[in-house]
Formats: structure tokens, sequence, C-alpha cells
């Protein structure tokens, strides 16, 4: 497409923070002169943006340094955690468990057998 065949075209908007992508397929319109019926979007009216706060707000990309740091803040929150090891697997630790219930004997005991 040449210069001359687009016709006037928007002033660009600068965001002042990286703004998400838009992930669209651009439709182009043939120019209206060449066209004999006029369209729908030669009637709409263009919006007056004055203020783009909001849509700056809405739309910002999230800064590195603010995902670094709710990924420490979580990895902090992990490492908190009592950590529960296992020395047996399920079906050994089971199998433990249903000989001890059968055997009738108090935690003490048990414990005393294993540690002597």
């Amino acid at each position: 497409f040449s210069s001359m065949s687009q016709g006037p075209r928007k002033p660009t908007v600068e965001p002042s923070c990286p703004m998400r992508p838009l992930y669209w397929n651009r439709i182009q319109i043939s120019d209206s002169s060449q066209q004999s019926m006029p369209t729908l979007w030669d009637s709409l009216e263009e919006p007056n943006l004055c203020d783009t706060n909001e849509f700056e707000y809405l739309f910002s990309k999230e800064t590195a340094q603010e995902k670094k740091k709710a990924l420490a803040d979580s990895y902090e929150k992990k490492t908190k955690t009592k950590k529960i090891i296992k020395l047996l697997d399920g079906k050994r630790s089971q199998t433990v468990g249903i000989l001890i219930s059968s055997l009738h004997l108090e935690m003490k005991d048990i414990e005393h057998a294993v540690l002597n």
C-alpha cells in the first residue's frame, strides 16, 4: 500500500508507561473516495480521549521489579512453612500403621523399641 491510498492517519498516542500488546489482525478498508456507498466508519464520530490515565492503569504492563518482589514474597512464604519429611512410601507406611494398631502397643513402647 502506498501512502497516497491510505488517506489521513490519526496521530499516534504515546502512553507514559509500557502497555500490554494487542493480539489482533488489522483490517484494511479501501479508500472512501473510491467507494460508491459510504461505510459505517464514515458516519461514526471519533471520541475525544484527552484523559488516558484509566487506559494506562487498566492495560499497562507490570514492571519486572514488581514481579520479582512478588516472587520473592511467595518464596519466603513457602520456606517458612514446615516441610513434612516422609521416610517410607505410602504403601509401606500404611502397612506399618496396620501392624502397630494390631499389636495394641503404646507409642512410647514403639518409640523405645525403634531407638534401642
